[in-house]
């Protein structure tokens, strides 16, 4: 029943989603990535759903829907805001 935009770096800067610290990271956040090879510079490419211990999911062309690991890279390096959703 909550409606977010379809594109990463609309939902991070939508009023629904509060940021909140990696260190306060649970189930269900948004995490937000972004790289220096954006060629429309939106900062924000990339997004995931946290699922524990380190852990996220996310869909991309290449692998489809996946897991990947936060401290790994290039996630770790591109990691640059976890949200919440209210």
């Amino acid at each position: 029943g909550i409606v977010l935009p379809r594109d990463a770096y609309l939902q991070a800067g939508s009023h629904r989603v509060i940021q909140v610290n990696l260190d306060e990271i649970r189930k269900g956040d948004l995490v937000f990535f972004g790289g220096a090879d954006d060629p429309l510079n939106r900062r924000i490419t990339h997004v995931g759903i946290a699922s524990g211990r380190g852990h996220f999911i996310h869909a991309s062309r290449k692998l489809g829907v996946s897991v990947s690991n936060l401290s790994d890279d290039p996630w770790q390096r591109e990691l640059l805001m976890v949200g919440r959703v209210s």
